[in-house]
């Protein structure tokens, strides 16, 4: 990608020029935080996602109405969300079995119950489920499986902390 295109869409998006620089397939790009919350804020399902997460209540029904794999973006990126919330809290709390199944619910979300961990590779290290989604579904589903990573460190399971997260995972 050009840098110049880069810092074109950056600033179409925040409204502000963002330094872009590029060596080769390097680009380095510099963002404030106010950059990163204003992008987070831009998420698909954002407003909702925050609504449901200030009501457990409202976010478990969303959760059950939802269960099965939607064809639906926003609501497969949502509920990824409220699943990520719960393991988050779980993590905290120290209780890492019952996190790293939320952070597996959480990809389950995205993905599909039928994915294997390690995903699938054809390629070197490119999975078709991983390149066909869009730039928002690789967020969501790296933020889980950096989350269940965490969790399988500190269950000592480094076997399985190896498997599904590959070192590189192409964004085209």
């Amino acid at each position: 990608m050009d840098p110049n295109e880069l810092a074109a869409g950056l600033r179409s998006l925040l409204g502000r020029d963002i330094s872009v620089s590029g060596v080769g397939s390097h680009i380095s790009v510099h963002f404030t935080e106010s950059d990163i919350l204003s992008i987070i804020q831009r998420r698909p399902g954002a407003e909702k996602l925050t609504e449901l997460l200030s009501n457990p209540a409202s976010a478990d029904v969303f959760l059950a109405k939802n269960r099965e794999l939607s064809s639906d973006r926003e609501t497969r990126i949502i509920c990824c969300g409220i699943f990520q919330s719960k393991a988050n809290d779980l993590f905290k709390k120290k209780q890492y079995n019952e996190a790293r199944i939320r952070y597996i619910n959480g990809i389950e979300a995205i993905v599909g119950k039928a994915f294997k961990i390690p995903l699938p590779v054809k390629e070197g290290l490119r999975n078709e489920i991983y390149v066909k989604s869009d730039v928002w579904e690789k967020i969501v589903l790296m933020e889980c499986c950096n989350g269940l990573a965490r969790c399988m460190i500190k269950l000592k399971d480094v076997e399985q902390v190896q498997l599904p997260f590959p070192p590189y995972f192409p964004c085209n």
